[in-house]
């Protein structure tokens, strides 16, 4: 009775920082999904449109989810509230990093100014999964 208790919790309840079963199943759908450049898939939340390569290239089930929109009856959504660390390098179509750029990153909602560092680098940003960001060049007061 144990054993099937411990299962049961490893397949649904993301226990031990495990993702749930739902996420171990996206991941396993998307991983072996073809490698189909033009095919998109749909945020749920928002009706984003977003390549199935770029959900392909996310490196779990819970970032697919979140991605898909799909984050809300996650199972392992108890994760630590800053799953993603990120810092942002802009660089102009020529590739050359835009150094000490004002910039603004809009996401969720929620907007971050800034100044780009030397190598054209923005302050690392902290959310609680995968987000689509926009990100405005110049002094931008209102988006």
């Amino acid at each position: 009775m144990e054993e099937m208790k411990a299962r049961f919790a490893e397949m649904f309840e993301g226990s031990n920082n495990q993702e749930c079963l739902d996420c171990r199943i996206t991941f396993k759908i998307y991983k072996e999904w073809p490698d189909m450049p033009e095919a998109m898939t749909i945020n749920q939340k928002t009706g984003e449109r977003i390549p199935i390569n770029a959900i392909r290239a996310l490196p779990s089930g819970y970032d697919m989810r979140q991605a898909l929109g799909q984050g809300g009856g996650c199972l392992c959504r108890n994760r630590s509230a800053s799953l993603f660390d990120e810092e942002l390098t802009l660089r102009d179509a020529n590739g050359s990093p835009l150094a000490d750029t004002y910039y603004t990153i809009e996401w969720r909602g929620f907007l971050t100014r800034g100044v780009t560092d030397s190598i054209g680098r923005t302050q690392r940003h902290k959310t609680d999964g995968a987000q689509a960001v926009r990100i405005y060049l110049g002094h931008r007061e209102s988006v």
